[in-house]
């Protein structure tokens, strides 16, 4: 081999191979890892959502508990205007460890309505309460709805 002359011997074309094997592994190797922080963070993704939901019903539940201690007496006095399903607005609450919405707006709403009795002619013996949570998720918002009865007593 003489002045910048290539060899093209059986070495040379080992030292290809070698290279084209190193550049093959490395895009393997690359594919692995990718697909294994891909699988990683699904999986943190649905547990963080979890969490956020399992944080949302302990609230809700709170809220409603609460209100059950505070008896149906109480609650009947729900002030604003009603929803389209007869809703109002007992109280606003925070909740504690989920992510605020952009608005700031508080994250939990109590409300009840009248429920109506079979029997019942006086009207307004039981009630319907809901707690709705609403939190800012990875993709917009999310929410969670607790309903129960209280009253009705006979």
């Amino acid at each position: 081999m003489s002045g910048g002359a290539r060899s093209t011997g059986p070495l040379a074309r080992r030292r290809g191979f070698a290279l084209a094997d190193f550049i093959a592994g490395t895009v393997i190797l690359a594919g692995a890892v990718s697909a294994w922080v891909a699988i990683t963070r699904a999986q943190l993704d649905a547990t963080r959502h979890a969490d956020q939901r399992g944080k949302a019903r302990n609230a809700a539940l709170l809220a409603l508990d609460d209100a059950r201690l505070e008896g149906a007496t109480a609650l009947r006095t729900a002030s604003g205007p009603a929803d389209k399903n007869g809703f109002r607005l007992v109280r606003t609450f925070a909740v504690p460890g989920l992510p605020v919405l952009v608005s700031r707006e508080p994250q939990g709403r109590l409300e009840a309505r009248e429920l109506p009795v079979e029997g019942d002619t006086a009207g307004g013996s039981a009630i319907e309460l809901r707690a709705t949570i609403t939190w800012r998720a990875e993709h917009g918002t999310d929410s969670l709805e607790l309903s129960t009865a209280l009253g009705g007593e006979k």
